[in-house]
Formats: structure tokens, sequence, C-alpha cells
């Protein structure tokens, strides 16, 4: 495939097969894009001609939509650069986050939920403010996700100079396990409910303290800086 300009973490459905493939923009607009299994290969997904459903560069007022557009976007007035974290197909939670797309944001700490809406397009939904510097992350064997963040910034320290990052596990809040410690929420407190995700430390994580909590809140309906596409483009948020 063509027409990325950065993707980050990009990770396979274990059960379909699909391709979700994160591309970090460039000082706008963050895009997720989404190639369901069986698609042909060399397909084009409009950089450096669009920026997701934007044009590039942004000053341009009108230009061609190129390519495929992304299932999903948000402007840098949420974050800097997304991180794809990884397919939920866990045994902890219930149907409705099966299959969900979770993908983070490296300067906001900010964590989304991206899935199919049952018909032809997507639904974004902002689940947890973690405060952390999110790095990227994955999936165990049996599905479970795991985060990874740090204490670092761009054209900082040498990387040796950085306090020790950490690996989290995105478990139930309701169901930490014994000796688990939630990440401290950043900013306002946060109650998660039964059954929404939060974060614990896992096993063997380096010493760093990322300063937030992650939650949960149900899927709905995105942000006017979040858009979820249905394979045609769209500047606003969609229903």
């Amino acid at each position: 495939h063509y027409g990325l300009r950065n993707p980050w973490r990009f990770h396979f459905d274990p059960e379909t097969g699909d391709l979700w493939l994160p591309d970090v923009g460039q000082n706008q607009w963050e895009e997720i894009n989404f190639v369901p299994a069986g698609s042909p290969a060399g397909l084009n997904f409009g950089w450096k001609f669009n920026m997701g459903t934007h044009c590039f560069p942004i000053e341009d007022e009108t230009c061609p939509m190129v390519g495929i557009p992304p299932a999903a976007e948000y402007s840098h007035e949420l974050g800097c650069a997304v991180m794809g974290l990884g397919v939920y197909r866990g045994p902890d939670f219930d149907e409705a986050m099966q299959g969900v797309y979770l993908v983070g944001d490296y300067c906001s700490g900010t964590i989304w939920g991206i899935a199919r809406d049952g018909e032809a397009g997507f639904v974004m939904q902002e689940l947890a403010q973690t405060g952390m510097m999110l790095t990227g992350g994955g999936a165990d064997q049996e599905g479970n996700l795991y985060v990874t963040s740090c204490e670092c910034a761009y054209g900082g320290p040498l990387p040796q100079e950085n306090p020790p990052g950490a690996l989290w596990q995105i478990v139930s809040a309701d169901e930490l396990p014994a000796g688990g410690t939630p990440s401290p929420t950043a900013g306002a407190a946060m109650t998660p409910g039964a059954g929404t995700p939060t974060a614990m430390p896992s096993p063997g994580a380096g010493t760093g303290t990322p300063a937030a909590t992650m939650a949960a809140t149900p899927m709905g309906t995105p942000t006017p800086t979040m858009a979820a596409g249905a394979g045609t483009p769209t500047a606003g948020a969609t229903t």
C-alpha cells in the first residue's frame, strides 16, 4: 500500500484478518485507515495530496480526494500523533468491546475506540483520558491489550537519559487483579463503572509511573473535531 505518511503500529484483527492502519499526520490531522481482509495490494491512501479527508497543504481550500478515505480521523486540537494500540479480542469485556480497535495519542494520552457501525461506516468514541505519553500497544495470545508509555520528548534527551517507561495492561476496573495498581487519574477524577476498562502496570514493567487512569464510556457519537467515516470523505462528525 502507499499514500501513507508515517504509519505507526498497524494491527490485524486476529478473527477477521482486517487491517487497521493508523497514519501520523503533519501538524494538523491524524487518520486511522481500515483495510478489509481480502483487499487487493497497492491501495492508495491519499498522502501527500490529502491528510485524512483534508487538503494538504492544509492552506489549500479545495483539492481532489485521492485514494481511499480514512475510517476515522481527529484534529490536533485533540493530540499530535496517533498510536495504534490493537484490536480487543480478550475474554474480560462484553460483546460490545469485541473487535473494537483502540488508538491513543502520544501527546494528549487520549484513547479512542473505533468499530464498524453495523452498516458501511464506522463509529469513533473517546474511551479514556490518561495523561500518559503513549507510544504503542499490542495484544497477547488471549486478546488482552497492553499499552506502552514513556516520560520522553521529541527532540529531548538521549533515550538512555529518559526515565524508564512502563507497560500497562487494560483490564476491567471492577476486576483489578490482586496487587494491581491502577494508574492515577489525570486532571478531574474519573470513576470507572463496572465492566469498563482501566489500566494497571503489567508484571515486569519498568519503574516509570504514568500519571493517569484509563476508563471507558460506551461507544457513541464523534465530536466535531473527531470524525468517523463511511468510505466517503467528511470534514465533520458523522452519526
